[in-house]
């Protein structure tokens, strides 16, 4: 019986300290690209743009508000990043009349 404890402690032990180890590891600078964002005026936003989400950057941010759009619109951004990497994004929006 007390070695059975024994074991069950240890087994718990273990778990706890090396439970999730690929939490532990460092992503190399690997990042979700819903981190960095789109568009100028949806990043002055502070990303706050998924309700208001009505030009270009819809694509990006909320596909639905595409349906919004008024006039033909192209978006292009390009930031640099870190250790000489870039992000870049395009997109293009050509509103078709009473679809949406």
């Amino acid at each position: 019986m007390m070695r059975l404890r024994i074991i069950l402690i240890c087994s718990i032990a273990l778990i706890a300290c090396c439970g999730d180890v690929s939490a532990r590891v460092p992503q190399g600078g690997r990042e979700s690209l819903f981190v960095l964002g789109a568009g100028a005026r949806a990043l002055g936003m502070g990303g706050a743009f998924t309700g208001v989400a009505n030009d270009v950057s819809a694509s990006y941010w909320n596909p639905a508000g595409l349906s919004l759009l008024q006039h033909r619109e192209l978006g292009v951004m390009h930031v640099s990043l870190y250790e000489e990497t870039a992000y870049d994004y395009a997109s293009a929006a050509w509103p078709i009349l009473d679809i949406g």
